[in-house]
């Protein structure tokens, strides 16, 4: 394993100890939630890439991280594979723009109805469609798969 994983896994910890200093040290603000947020969103994968790299540099864990790499190269660049993500990742776009154009209409009727949409409510269905667009992508992918 790269020493450049751990020195970004050292970052990211130390960014994130830095937002959770601050946030905490902050006179009440209404971004401190946010911050400290960050703080553990940047401190969990730098502590995840930091364990990592100690795991797999092992001198017992080494030829099974090899060995692992390989796979992975080959996955990555097996036609198949390439073929099979291409065209999960065109049915997730599809279904983007299906779901994109449903929410304009839908907003553009609420909106002329005068039904105020608060943005807390927005945010929350901007996280869900993050989420289903992932989701679509690996059930696409896990399906498709499945079939070759």
């Amino acid at each position: 394993m790269s020493k450049n994983n751990l020195k970004i896994g050292i970052i990211y910890v130390f960014l994130g100890i830095i937002l959770a200093i601050y946030s905490i040290s902050q006179v009440e603000s209404k971004l401190n939630a946010l911050l400290f947020g960050f703080a553990f969103a940047l401190i969990t994968p730098g502590l995840i890439m930091i364990i990592k790299f100690f795991y797999w540099t092992r001198p017992k864990n080494i030829p099974r991280y090899q060995e692992k790499i390989s796979q992975e190269k080959i996955m990555l660049h097996d036609e198949l594979q390439v073929k099979l993500r291409d065209k999960s990742g065109r049915i997730t776009f599809l279904f983007g723009l299906l779901i994109g154009s449903i929410s304009i209409f839908i907003f553009s009727i609420l909106n002329a109805l005068d039904i105020v949409i608060s943005n807390r409510l927005f945010i929350i269905y901007l996280g869900l469609y993050f989420i289903l667009q992932i989701l679509i992508y690996m059930i696409t992918y896990y399906k498709l798969s499945r079939r070759y």
